[in-house]
């Protein structure tokens, strides 16, 4: 699921980074870039806590795809060309303390 929702992500907002290759938690040597995940234990399956996409060149609204990184506590969108509100979905997102 963590793949599938932070690929949608790239797809979503056309993102070219390189390092954003197959799992982006594990193993950790090969983590992705701009993103913090939980991996203090090998029995639980990582999550993603922190997403920063500044200067990303990202148009257009929020998308609803980043709903689905549910342990997410800190996302960063500054410094885009973003438009409309603020989707009600990141209310819900419990965890989320930093945008």
């Amino acid at each position: 699921m963590l793949v599938a929702a932070i690929k949608n992500i790239k797809a979503t907002y056309n993102l070219s980074r390189i390092s954003w290759q197959g799992d982006p938690c594990r193993p950790l040597e090969f983590s992705w870039e701009n993103l913090t995940c939980t991996n203090a234990n090998v029995s639980t399956a990582p999550r993603i806590i922190s997403l920063n996409l500044s200067d990303s060149g990202l148009t257009g609204s929020i998308a609803p795809v980043l709903q689905n990184l549910m342990q997410l506590q800190e996302l960063d969108l500054s410094n885009n060309n973003l438009t409309g509100q603020v989707p009600t979905f990141l209310a819900s997102m419990k965890l989320l303390t930093l945008m």
